[in-house]
């Protein structure tokens, strides 16, 4: 999928107001899923999404070396 198309179903699904809301509820869902789930399903999922979600990419990355230090 691509990144134009990826936020515009955000906005549209969510009923934001722009699309700038719909890259922060991008960045908040990815960063709380990677407090939260397995790492390794969480980079899984980072990896179906497009290129340029990179940034949120390493987030999921960082998150989950967080909760794996916190075991």
């Amino acid at each position: 999928m691509e990144y134009d198309h990826y936020l515009g179903d955000v906005q549209n699904r969510a009923q934001l107001a722009s699309r700038e809301d719909a890259v922060r509820v991008t960045r908040i869902t990815l960063e709380t899923l990677s407090h939260r789930i397995d790492p390794g399903l969480a980079e899984n999922i980072a990896a179906q999404l497009p290129d340029e979600i990179g940034r949120y990419r390493r987030a999921v990355r960082l998150g989950s070396v967080r909760r794996a230090d916190r075991r």
